[in-house]
């Protein structure tokens, strides 16, 4: 048989796949796709790897299917759908070239079932107890495991193919990190055992799931020992030891080893009009950043589409939408010729649940014109890495979505219970809007912005409960918060300052004409709003027309705190990323003196002209509910006012409604509000079409 060729039989043939994938991602992803499915102008590969007749040495049609995604991808040309039928794939997919603008390479898991295709092999090693230690067992390598792959060049790691004996890295010069032999331990890891005392073991790239289960990497066999479900490679990196979560023998159990560095990612940068949907990535061995490179990657491509895909147990990043890093020379496993290609741009990031990966959900280094919308984003940073972490691994790179520059849409997404930062912009926030995103039970700040001085927006979100901040930002400029409802989060609803003497495009950091307008800051633990006293490098600030009220779960809303920082006091940086901030003096003396100390809205307003429209009344009662997706508090509209909208960007509010028409805006991310008790839904969020951003002037 054919390929499929003619225009009427793949209509027909799209129309009832279309059908039939709508009630299978209903089941499979947490809201069902609001785009029918796209296919290209060319043939249709197949690929059904669990069907008898299949092979890769087939034509790959319907009736003769390949076996693996990866002989598609070797063939596929623009125009044409690689279509997946349901199953397990064990491969690296890497596509051998893009499509063209109208003429994408689609791949498209059928309706049906599941997809997945994993980083992992089925694993029936020789098992052998350990003496004295139930259910602890150990088992050796097949080296065949981690042999070079044909057609990619290089090896995996800077020290050979196996996973299992190469260390977290968090820069380019950490690469080399060698964590097995333990006769061979890197020196930087050598000096981290010395100075903490311990002789604990540094953690590998490897993962080990039983029964679908992942297993918990330790350190040292004696937590092993003590501990079912847990893991450790051995001393010479030729083995594992594993202390199964029952007492069945290990041969009773489903064991899988994960044994690849990528999932979905081309050898060859660049490659543009790459449309990849409705598939389960999981189980990947990738190092961490710098470079970034997750288990599903663009690799500085273009105008991808990737949409209704789960991407999860990534031991690092699960989708990097960048150009993967500056320092050129340490990308791997790809061609010389591509690897000063730093393009990436135009991506749509769409429906996807991005969970469960050991640092990082989704991440990018020079993405522009990225739209990251209607995603959930949950469970990220499983390995708890942090600055100062007692693992011996020191990580910048924590967060549900973290991305260095601007020029992003982030809209419509559930940011939450990342152990991590939610939605971190790092290097640039130039044109960033983050707009209409629920953020809420992350261990840091809800929203961190980080090291830029152009115009950015934070606007008609919902950010509540996080550990941290609500909103945090240092060394950065030219932030508007806007019409978010920033409820009950651990630390200040809002906090900006200055905490080193970094330069950003050859200028001086600074936290300037940053502006915080018609929000809903209520019920946060620490405060309200911190800003910096006015300084040379700390002005042109302004906050007005806010509902500012504190008030813990067990106590009723009330006055808030205010608190003018002094730009130094939380974090230090030192030589990490720059030196710690200069002293910074203020131009008025009397905001010298009242700096450091917990302000009411009267004295916060008198000493910094802030705030003299705010009020602290109106809102009484809230109630929030994630589980039940709701959102509620009595309102006393007699209280409050309407106030000109912050900026063209603020076009609907949290719950899609237009708002573009009207010069008076509620405070808050719902305008739909009434006298009395209001209830809102918090998810799913309804989908909008946004025009590109105008601003209104900065005063």
């Amino acid at each position: 048989m054919a390929p499929i060729r003619s225009p009427l039989v793949l209509a027909l043939l799209w129309v009832f796949l279309a059908a039939l994938w709508g009630c299978a991602a209903a089941q499979a992803q947490p809201r069902a796709a609001s785009q029918p499915m796209a296919v290209g102008p060319g043939r249709v590969y197949v690929v059904a790897g669990q069907d008898p007749a299949a092979s890769d040495s087939g034509p790959g049609t319907a009736a003769h299917p390949f076996k693996t995604i990866s002989r598609a991808a070797k063939l596929a040309q623009p125009g044409d759908t690689v279509l997946v039928e349901p199953g397990v794939y064990r491969e690296w997919v890497r596509p051998a070239r893009g499509g063209t603008p109208g003429h994408p390479i689609v791949y498209q898991a059928a309706p049906g079932g599941r997809v997945l295709v994993k980083g992992s092999e089925l694993w029936k090693p020789a098992w052998t107890p350990l003496d004295g230690a139930g259910g602890v067992y150990h088992a050796s390598f097949d080296p065949g495991l981690f042999r070079p792959i044909p057609g990619v060049p290089g090896p995996a790691y800077a020290n050979g193919n196996n996973p299992y004996r190469v260390g977290l890295s968090v820069a380019p010069q950490d690469q080399d990190l060698v964590a097995r032999p333990v006769s061979a331990l890197s020196e930087a890891y050598r000096h981290w055992q010395k100075a903490h005392d311990t002789n604990r073991l540094p953690l590998t790239l490897g993962q080990i799931f039983v029964d679908g289960r992942m297993m918990l990497q330790r350190q040292s066999l004696a937590e092993v020992q003590a501990i079912p479900g847990t893991w450790i490679t051995d001393d010479a990196g030729d083995g594992v030891i594993v202390h199964f979560p029952d007492a069945q023998p290990p041969q009773d159990h489903r064991v899988e080893l994960t044994v690849r560095p990528r999932i979905f990612a081309p050898i060859r940068r660049g490659l543009g009009y790459i449309q990849v949907r409705g598939f389960i990535f999981e189980h990947c061995a990738n190092q961490g950043p710098f470079p970034q490179g997750g288990e599903v990657s663009v690799r500085s491509g273009r105008n991808w589409v990737i949409q209704d895909n789960t991407i999860r147990y990534a031991a690092t990043i699960g989708l990097d939408v960048g150009s993967e890093t500056w320092a050129v020379k340490t990308l791997r496993q790809t061609l010389p010729q591509d690897q000063h290609l730093i393009i990436s741009t135009g991506h749509l990031i769409r429906h996807n649940t991005v969970c469960d990966n050991g640092l990082c959900g989704i991440t990018g280094w020079n993405a522009r014109g990225l739209k990251i919308l209607d995603n959930t984003i949950t469970r990220n940073n499983t390995g708890g890495y942090t600055v100062g972490s007692t693992w011996g691994v020191v990580w910048y790179e924590q967060g549900g979505i973290k991305l260095h520059g601007g020029d992003v849409l982030i809209e419509g997404n559930r940011v939450y219970d990342n152990d991590a930062f939610g939605i971190w912009i790092d290097g640039g926030h130039t044109g960033a809007r983050i707009a209409r995103n629920l953020v809420y039970g992350n261990t840091y700040a809800g929203v961190f912005m980080e090291l830029g001085n152009g115009r950015g927006w934070i606007e008609n979100n919902v950010i509540a409960r996080n550990c941290g901040d609500g909103v945090y930002a240092h060394d950065s400029s030219a932030i508007t918060v806007a019409n978010n409802l920033i409820f009950q989060n651990g630390h200040f609803g809002i906090w900006m300052h200055i905490v080193s003497d970094r330069k950003y495009r050859d200028k001086l950091v600074e936290c300037s004409h940053q502006r915080i307008v018609n929000n809903l800051i209520v019920g946060n633990y620490a405060g309200a709003i911190s800003l910096p006293l006015r300084t040379a490098r700390s002005h042109d600030n302004d906050s007005d027309h806010n509902v500012l009220m504190d008030g813990g779960p067990m106590a009723a809303l009330g006055a808030p705190v205010l608190f003018l920082n002094r730009n130094n006091g939380r974090i230090d940086l030192g030589a990490h990323q720059g030196q710690p901030a200069s002293p910074s003096t203020a131009v008025d003396p009397r905001q010298q003196a009242m700096s450091g100390r917990d302000l009411s809205l009267k004295e916060w307003s008198e000493l910094t002209g802030w705030d003299r429209h705010s009020v602290a009344a109106g809102i009484s009662h809230p109630v929030f509910r994630p589980l039940d997706r709701m959102m509620g508090f009595d309102v006393d509209l007699s209280k409050l006012h309407k106030a000109p909208r912050a900026a063209d960007t603020l076009e609907f509010d949290f719950s899609g409604q237009p708002v573009a028409g009207d010069p008076l805006v509620w405070p808050g991310p719902w305008q739909e509000l009434k006298s009395g008790s209001n209830q809102f839904s918090l998810w799913p969020i309804a989908d909008v079409n946004r025009a590109q951003p105008t601003t209104l002037p900065a005063r």
